[in-house]
């Protein structure tokens, strides 16, 4: 029994807390990192090098300094609700479909890691597959 207790207070502590910075972007507060969430995440779509440069090249609530995500940022922000896999709440614009990370798939530089946040998929995507893009600022 104690086991599962400290199971139960082990996830809760990993989940996300993600409050409103503004229309566009939300940040968690439990990683102190801030993301995009304007109606480019639930439409743009990218292949892997062009979501990176995408990323590095949005100016986005007056700054400058986002990033693609890498795969662990992204599972932080995965949530199991009732055994189905989603994005956790807080995030008003997602779209069915693998989400880019910046993470290269080791052995196999045609491959880059990714997560659907509907299916729970997570796993390697080649990297000309248009996936979407979601971008990732630390905010201080």
């Amino acid at each position: 029994m104690r086991l599962f207790i400290l199971m139960v207070i082990s996830f809760g502590i990993l989940n996300a807390q993600i409050v409103k910075s503004s229309d566009s972007t939300v940040i968690d507060t439990s990683t102190k990192l801030q993301w995009q969430d304007n109606a480019s995440a639930k439409t743009l779509t990218k292949d892997w090098k062009n979501a990176i440069k995408y990323c590095k090249n949005l100016t986005l609530d007056n700054h400058s300094d986002w990033r693609l995500p890498t795969i662990k940022e992204l599972r932080s922000i995965r949530h199991y609700s009732d055994g189905a896999p989603s994005l956790v709440k807080g995030f008003k614009n997602s779209a069915y479909g693998a989400y880019w990370a910046s993470t290269p798939y080791k052995g196999y530089p045609k491959y880059a890691w990714g997560i659907n946040f509907f299916s729970g998929y997570v796993g390697f995507v080649i990297k000309n597959y248009k996936g979407l893009v979601r971008c990732v600022r630390n905010s201080k």
